[in-house]
């Protein structure tokens, strides 16, 4: 698995957990949403996941 694949992989695994516990992220903050629009993922939220892959992964 590359490490693309792997902070994919983590990206999704995280997002999926946030949808089931209905973790939202408030008004005006940049995110990934989920198939709703429902914020869910900030950016820093997803920088902090692929720095700690990428730091697994080296």
């Amino acid at each position: 698995m590359t490490l693309e694949e792997r902070i994919a992989a983590r990206l999704v695994a995280v997002l999926d957990h946030q949808v089931r516990a209905g973790v939202e992220r408030p008004e005006g903050v940049v995110a990934l949403v989920d198939e709703q629009g429902v914020p869910r993922l900030s950016v820093d939220d997803i920088a902090r996941l692929a720095a700690q892959e990428a730091h697994a992964w080296f």
